[in-house]
């Protein structure tokens, strides 16, 4: 069975997402046979992939899936994918993160950048959802502009794409590249899928602030080195679904050839999808967690 797309009802030409899979560092459409356990134990020694969904759980906390290679050195990664946040009775601030690039292949390794957040506050009907990005934890969150937005509303699928420039090494150690970090990270809500835009809702460029590919104490490290996606139920972090995640080193190969969808067009159901940053199976219209029990 195919996915579900949710009501659509924005104010922009949404897209799905079909893409040039030979070109891709990762496609995923959660589209696997239900019910299936795909992860269900912590962490404990080992990389606990899935072999046949190639998702991992890493320490316990939600699921990584790594790309073929990592992207650093001066290149650059664009991570698609369609996102739904749900409707909340009390304000989420927000201030963990949802998704992010995780820097090293190690399953033990807690390194994550590239961080993408987002608050809600029911409080304003049609306009409940902030972004913000952020490149590391030494690094402020940067906040879509709080007076001018653009705010987004819950409850409807929004085409997001985050943009991240994996910069060069600076110097011979640490203490040289201080100062000299520059990495750049861009997020688009709702763009124009035919072009990259001119200008990103959100721009985050910080030179005290360190990269993901960087002078550690002896030694180089770090990449975009996989995709992070965070439980909402591990800190501040709104109820959300994901679908249709193409992550590749253009705009081109992460958009493909679109296809539009018309406004308040729904799209059939779906076999398996991420809700609540879990995944959820579905199957004679029935859903089912990750250890194969009936919700």
């Amino acid at each position: 069975m195919r996915k579900l797309f949710f009501l659509i009802v924005c104010a922009f030409a949404c897209a799905t997402l079909s893409a040039q899979t030979t070109e891709l560092l990762l496609e995923e459409d959660f589209e696997y046979d239900a019910p299936r356990v795909l992860i269900s134990d912590p962490i404990d020694g080992s990389d606990n992939l899935d072999a046949v969904t190639g998702w991992s759980t890493e320490a316990g906390q939600s699921v990584f899936k790594l790309f073929p290679e990592g992207i650093c050195d001066g290149k650059t990664v664009y991570v698609a994918f369609l996102l739904k946040i749900a409707p909340v009775a009390e304000e989420i601030t927000g201030g963990d993160f949802m998704l992010s690039l995780k820097m090293e292949p190690q399953a033990d390794s807690w390194n994550w950048g590239g961080r993408l957040y987002a608050k809600v506050d029911p409080n304003y009907a049609g306009e409940e959802i902030s972004f913000g990005i952020q490149k590391l934890s030494d690094c402020n969150i940067q906040w879509v502009n709080g007076q001018t937005g653009p705010f987004f509303p819950v409850d409807q699928t929004l085409l997001i794409v985050m943009k991240y420039y994996v910069g060069a090494i600076y110097g011979n150690n640490a203490d040289e590249e201080i100062g000299h970090f520059d990495d750049k990270m861009y997020l688009y809500v709702n763009p124009d899928p035919s072009a990259e835009p001119a200008s990103a809702d959100i721009t985050l460029i910080d030179a005290n602030a360190k990269d993901i590919y960087r002078w550690g104490t002896t030694r180089i490290f770090g990449s975009a080195r996989g995709l992070y996606l965070r439980s909402a139920d591990q800190g501040s972090i709104p109820p959300y679904t994901i679908d249709g995640i193409r992550v590749g080193r253009t705009w081109e190969e992460v958009m493909g050839v679109t296809e539009g969808i018309d406004q308040l067009q729904t799209i059939s159901t779906t076999s398996k999808s991420i809700e609540n940053g879990q995944i959820v199976i579905y199957k004679n219209a029935k859903r089912y967690n990750l250890l194969g029990t009936e919700l």
